[in-house]
């Protein structure tokens, strides 16, 4: 889990968010995702009984990101479905900031992007 207040991500842990979809168009990544935010993020509230944390769904985007690799198309990767008959392509799998820079590995492939080009929005308030 990302630590520092100053961060967008604090109070989300990472390895907990569910990739929903990506698209990139114009030099702009958007990562769907529903994102697991604990106590101490701004948007944290309690969960329900079933949840484990709170749960809500947002977007990463990011602007003229690098790309480490190639950029992984959706349906070139497996999907989960879960009994409720959501959809989703599996967690992130990290998020490491360096001398200003973002990492972001993924079902989507792996992109670096400057902080100033990064934005978290939660998009179900």
């Amino acid at each position: 889990m990302i630590s520092d207040d100053a961060d967008p991500l604090y109070g989300v842990m990472v390895e907990d968010c569910f990739v929903l979809g990506w698209s990139f168009e114009n030099q702009v990544l958007t990562v769907e995702c529903s994102f697991s935010l604990w106590p101490g993020n701004p948007n944290y509230e309690k969960p329900p009984p079933e949840d484990w944390t709170c749960y809500k769904e947002g977007k990463l985007i990011l602007r003229n990101p690098q790309l480490i690799g190639k950029l992984v198309a959706m349906e070139n990767v497996n999907k989960s479905i879960d009994p409720d008959g959501s959809v989703d392509f599996g967690s992130l799998d990290s998020a490491l900031i360096d001398d200003g820079q973002l990492t972001r590995h993924g079902p989507f492939g792996a992109v670096k992007v400057a902080l100033d080009d990064f934005q978290f929005v939660l998009t179900d308030e």
